[in-house]
């Protein structure tokens, strides 16, 4: 094949057709699969079913790709099991009083069924600060620590009540409840409609005493956001 050695012929070859048999629709480790087993029939003849036991005993002797599995093993348990959200939320219940940090007032807009634990309650929320020009209410960040399971499920309830569309897990809901948000750090994110992103919020309160016309705006939002910039920037300087 365009003069290239037999070993090098025979490895383009299979990667052209793991290509075509991805391209056809086939599942990634079928597409792996075949393609192994095929052209290195071809390759090796039945000396093949001799090698394969080989390599196979070598990949699980090799401690780097044995630890792979594992490691996406423990994410899924995580986030099934609901741990990584009890993890923060005694963090926040350990550090959640002390000073220190920024909050701030914006509504809910968003509500998501939870993992573990609170795949039945509507646990995460999406919020939104208030763009005092249009007033449009635009998404700035979602967080799912803080509250209580008392108060999760008198939310819940509400917001099945108040649901505006339903998406499935996802419900976009009515806009009047307020929430007190802690936060570490604002910055640019286009993943978000304000265009700024929260990054580790957490819920501080419920504020029973606000409605949508009292939150936070985008304009406040952004006055943080240019704070936290200058202030990275100086403390870059004082380490240069």
């Amino acid at each position: 094949m365009f003069g290239l050695p037999w070993d090098q012929t025979l490895a383009a070859m299979t990667f052209i057709g793991m290509i075509v048999f991805l391209f056809l629709g086939f599942p990634v480790a079928f597409s792996l699969t075949f393609t192994g087993l095929v052209f290195g029939l071809i390759g090796f003849g039945a000396s093949f079913f001799d090698l394969l036991p080989l390599r196979i005993w070598g990949t699980m002797t090799n401690f780097t790709l044995t630890a792979v599995p594992l490691f996406v093993f423990m994410g899924v348990a995580l986030e099934k099991s609901g741990l990584a959200e009890e993890l923060l939320e005694t963090m926040a219940l350990v550090f959640g009083k002390l000073r220190g940090g920024i909050a701030i007032s914006v509504v809910v807009v968003g509500a998501e069924f939870g993992h573990g634990k609170r795949n039945h309650v509507l646990s995460d929320y999406t919020f939104a600060v208030r763009d005092e020009t249009t007033g449009e209410l635009l998404p700035i960040g979602k967080a799912y620590s803080g509250l209580t399971d008392v108060e999760i499920a008198e939310l819940t309830e509400y917001f099945k009540q108040n649901t505006i569309v339903d998406h499935g897990r996802y419900r976009e809901v009515k806009p009047d409840i307020v929430l007190e948000v802690a936060f570490n750090a604002i910055q640019p994110s286009t993943r978000h409609a304000s265009g700024l992103a929260l990054r580790f919020p957490r819920i501080k309160a419920i504020r029973r005493d606000k409605n949508v016309d009292a939150i936070d705006t985008l304009t406040y939002a952004r006055e943080l956001a240019a704070q936290q910039a200058r202030a990275d920037v100086d403390l870059e300087k004082e380490n240069a």
